[in-house]
């Protein structure tokens, strides 16, 4: 019968080859069917990271080709919108290529390069990770903006590798390369071009949810712990590492990595602490941005009544608000969607925590002012997903990747004007 094997028809030296061959077969038919059998999260040798890998290679043509239109976006913003500029707060000539990405938040972290945290509890809402890497690299004599902006495009490349060395680890059968293009078009990626720590804090969550899934959890834990104290969602990216050692039966390895993917926000809390007689005064000092927490998705639902009833603010303002609300129930979605993944896969188990905690951290976090609350940015390093988008086919594909890809454009040209996109 077809796809039967008889040994007695086989060279007894040709045997393991015909075998090899009929599960060959076997296996492509599972992948074109879909039934894809659960499998390990520990890739062969051939699939370790290295320089001259397809992943690292595809990382860094679309991390080139990403800062390339990132360049030319940021030029049309300071040519045709020269009347915007310098709206925002920010460094460095507002009117050059690369002051347009140096608005907002990145002030902040020019302070905090300067003359660190003390005396000044506002900025304590900035992780010191990031100023502490550019600081680092101001020692050697490069001016701030161009250690900033180094930084994140560097780190923008190891944060893209990440994606796609995720994507092909936890799902072998899609084109890996995909999850690198919906990251680095990501509607808010123009932050993983700025003087922001969004792309330190991305690529060191990335590389803590690989080491997990190679079941290398030492390194996943000395990650995670470096993110804790490069965002403030960074408490969570330990949690993979912990989901995956108590799923394996570890349970005093899971409890160790708990503390210790903790231990970077552990010592921010101890430095402040000592500065401000209090361990959460990043917590306390949100008053300050008229800052509020909400029960989830409260603040969503507030922000759709605000447009709908023709809120005051500019066009710029209503538009970085609608994208954000509309990435938080996107990515609430994509969590239900992998949550009901894991249950035949797995493998995906311990990502699940990590995407869902911060995604409700993300729809309860607001402001009580006229700027946008910068919950976007949270999604933004939701790696995990990204692996999950990346199993779209055919018009999903295109429409996922087309919009993704306008907004972006939108919101970079927004932000490189020094309009309201925060």
């Amino acid at each position: 019968m077809p796809g039967r094997l008889n040994p007695a028809a086989v060279p007894a030296d040709g045997l393991h080859v015909a075998i090899g061959g009929v599960l060959e077969r076997r296996r492509a038919a599972s992948l074109r069917t879909g039934e894809i059998p659960v499998r390990t999260a520990v890739p062969g040798p051939a699939h370790r990271a290295g320089w001259t890998s397809r992943p690292a290679l595809a990382a860094a043509a679309l991390t080139a080709g990403r800062l390339v239109g990132g360049l030319v976006l940021a030029a049309l913003a300071v040519r045709f919108h020269a009347g915007g500029l310098g709206a925002a707060p920010g460094v460095g000539d507002a009117h050059s290529l690369t002051g347009a990405f140096m608005h907002w938040d990145a002030g902040w972290y020019r302070d905090i390069v300067r003359s660190g945290y003390a005396g000044a509890a506002a900025r304590t809402s900035f992780f010191p990770v990031y100023p502490m890497l550019v600081h680092l690299l101001t020692a050697t004599g490069l001016p701030y903006t161009g250690a900033a902006l180094g930084l994140s495009w560097v780190a923008l490349f190891f944060a893209t590798w990440s994606v796609i060395e995720l994507t092909g680890a936890l799902f072998p059968e899609v084109r890996a390369a995909r999850a690198g293009i919906l990251f680095t078009w990501f509607p808010m990626s123009v932050f993983l071009l700025s003087g922001y720590a969004e792309a330190v804090f991305a690529a060191l969550a990335g590389w803590s949810f690989v080491m997990v899934a190679r079941r290398s959890y030492a390194p996943a834990v000395v990650l995670a712990a470096l993110a804790s104290a490069a965002r403030p969602e960074g408490f969570l990216v330990g949690t993979a590492a912990v989901v995956a050692l108590v799923l394996a039966g570890r349970y005093a390895r899971a409890a160790l990595a708990a503390v210790g993917g903790v231990a970077g926000l552990a010592a921010f809390s101890a430095y402040c602490w000592v500065q401000f007689g209090t361990p959460i005064a990043y917590v306390r000092v949100q008053a300050y941005w008229t800052r509020e927490t909400t029960l989830p998705f409260v603040m969503v639902a507030r922000n759709l009544h605000l447009l709908l009833i023709g809120a005051p603010g500019g066009g710029a303002y209503h538009l970085a608000i609608l994208v954000q609300d509309v990435l938080i129930v996107g990515a609430a979605v994509a969590v239900v969607g992998l949550a009901r993944l894991a249950r035949r896969r797995p493998e995906l188990g311990p990502f699940v925590p990590f995407t869902a905690l911060t995604v409700l951290l993300a729809a309860s976090n607001g402001v009580g002012g006229v700027l946008p609350n910068g919950s976007g940015r949270m999604i933004l390093g939701l790696v995990p997903l990204y692996a999950l988008a990346a199993r779209a086919e055919g018009r999903r594909w295109r429409l996922l990747v087309a919009g993704s890809c306008v907004l972006a454009v939108l919101l970079q040209m927004l932000f490189n004007a020094g309009l309201t996109v925060i």
